[in-house]
């Protein structure tokens, strides 16, 4: 898989592409968190 490159590119301080979506959001933060838990993965 493409787990080797993420690596790469989080110990060099860049991030990787990332397609992400919200189907619904009830609460109107769903999109707020989904971009949360991509930065934090190094997206």
């Amino acid at each position: 898989g493409p787990g080797h490159i993420v690596r790469r590119e989080y110990s060099n301080g860049r991030g990787v592409p990332v397609v992400v979506a919200v189907e619904q959001d009830p609460r109107g933060d769903a999109w707020a968190i989904t971009l949360a838990y991509a930065k934090a993965l190094g997206a």
